[in-house]
Order: structure tokens, then C-alpha cells, then sequence
């Protein structure tokens, strides 16, 4: 699920804008650590769809899914949408950082991603041990990673294991991680499209680590992602009442993004 298509516009309007007006904010000095270098035009506003999208499924989840029409919303279908959203902030960033500092930038990401995911995981009253030491561990390979010490294709593993590990067996995750409470049916579906940002963030790695130019490794992610929308539209989105209409606009934003991106 994903904020209404009318904000979406709003954020990307800004997007745009804010590659011609540079801001001064307290991130800035994280640039020279991750190699933060904004895009062209295309970029920056797939970033700002992204972030939106993560912005809003982590603060407002109920009111996402009253905007797509989802209705018997439970505690746990919330939480796993909240868990979404970190990981769509992480992909967002990811696609602005310079291409020879991704791969270090995409373990830091997920690593802020895993940690920002620990309190709506509560809901499910899994130990966090296990996270925590995500945590850590991506963290230190980022950080090695910027030294050039550890190979890019740890990350994009890691990324796309994981990524395909969440969305192909929801249910096994959580049983993986021994939650005290599984989520409902809503809720186990609404856990799948983290799994397929966490793989557009590894064929986005994993293009680049192979020679491909920006430009094409964005395509890449960006139509794993218009199939999954297309996919969730006519299968998981019926099954949970989700109306067409939502994952179809995103599907045709993600291919218009690749159209752009590849012309």
C-alpha cells in the first residue's frame, strides 16, 4: 500500500525542484560519508515517490490503507506495513548515493533500515536480539565496505536473500524469527512488498556491481517493482480487497521511470 496518487504528485513536484535549490540541513554532513550526490531529474523524483511512500507507511499506516480502500485492519497487518516503510526510505537514498559508494550505502541503509523496523516489530513480540545484531553486522560491513575491503556482491546478496526470503515465505520468516504473535492473513501479505524493496535495492547493487550504468541498473529495479505492483494488483490485492487502482498507478509510474530513464 502507498500514500494516494495526488500526494505522490505533490512530492515529486518538490523532488524536481529540489535539484535546482540546494538546502542546508543538518544531513548535509553526511554527504561526504555516503556520497550523497542527488540525480537528474528522473531520479530525484522516483526518490521522492519512494521516500513519500515510506514517510507515510510508517507514520500514517491506517490512514494508507483507508486511502486504498483496505478495511478490518488489525494490529498486525499495521505493524507490517509500518515495516515497510524504512525500507522504502532505504531505496529512495540508495538511488542518490554515488554508484563507486552504493554498495557501502546500502549496507548502512539497511542497517538504519532494521533498526527503525524493531519498535513496530513489537507488535509481534519477537526477541530482538536477532535485529540488533543485524544491526551491528550490516553496519560494519558498510563501514568496511567504504574502505573498499569487502566485495559488492555481499550486499547485493544479502539484499536479494533476504529480499526473496520475506516475499516468497512470509509466514516461515516470522516462524524463522519466533514471534510470540503471527500475523493475520492481511497482515502476512502486507509483509511481501518489503520483501520486493529489499529486492530492487539488490538488482539496483547487483547492476552496478556487474559494469551497468545507473541509468540502467535504476530500470532494473524499477521493473521488479512494475511487476510486483501488476502481481499484487490481481493476486494479493484481491485476496485482502485492495481495489486495482492503486498498485496499477504505481505499476504505470514505475514503468514511465524506466521509459525515462532508458530513452
Amino acid at each position: 500500500c502507498v500514500p494516494q496518487f495526488s500526494a505522490a504528485c505533490f512530492i515529486a513536484a518538490l523532488a524536481s525542484s529540489s535539484a535546482a535549490v540546494p538546502l542546508k540541513t543538518p544531513c548535509s554532513s553526511l554527504k561526504p560519508v555516503l556520497g550523497l550526490r542527488g540525480g537528474d531529474m528522473v531520479t530525484n523524483v522516483a526518490a521522492g515517490l519512494a521516500g513519500a511512500a515510506g514517510v507515510t507507511s510508517y507514520i500514517f499506516p491506517k490512514e494508507v490503507f483507508e486511502s486504498y480502500g483496505v478495511s478490518d485492519v488489525d494490529e498486525t497487518a499495521v505493524a507490517a506495513l509500518r515495516s515497510q516503510g524504512p525500507w522504502q526510505l532505504a531505496f529512495a537514498a540508495l538511488t542518490l548515493v554515488n554508484t563507486d559508494k552504493v554498495h557501502a550505502a546500502g549496507n548502512l541503509l539497511a542497517s538504519a533500515a532494521v533498526f527503525l523496523t524493531i519498535p513496530p516489530l513489537e507488535t509481534f513480540g519477537g526477541p530482538k536480539a536477532p535485529l540488533v545484531a543485524w544491526v551491528g553486522l550490516l553496519a560494519g560491513l558498510g563501514m568496511y565496505s567504504l574502505k573498499n575491503e569487502v566485495s559488492p556482491w555481499i550486499a547485493t546478496a544479502l539484499f536479494l536473500a533476504n529480499g526473496a526470503q520475506v516475499y516468497f515465505t512470509p509466514k516461515g520468516t516470522y516462524e524463522m524469527y519466533k514471534v510470540a504473535k503471527m500475523p493475520s492473513a492481511l497482515g502476512t501479505i502486507i509483509t511481501k512488498p518489503q520483501g520486493v524493496t529489499m529486492m530492487c535495492m539488490g538488482v539496483y547493487l547487483g547492476c552496478l556491481a556487474q559494469g551497468l550504468t545507473q541509468a540502467e541498473a535504476f530500470a532494473a529495479a524499477w521493473a521488479v517493482n512494475l511487476v510486483a505492483q501488476v502481481k499484487f494488483a490481481y493476486t494479493d490485492g484481491e485476496a485482502i480487497g485492495c481495489p486495482k487502482a492503486g498498485p496499477l498507478v504505481w505499476a504505470g509510474i514505475s514503468a514511465v521511470l524506466v521509459f525515462l530513464k532508458l530513452k
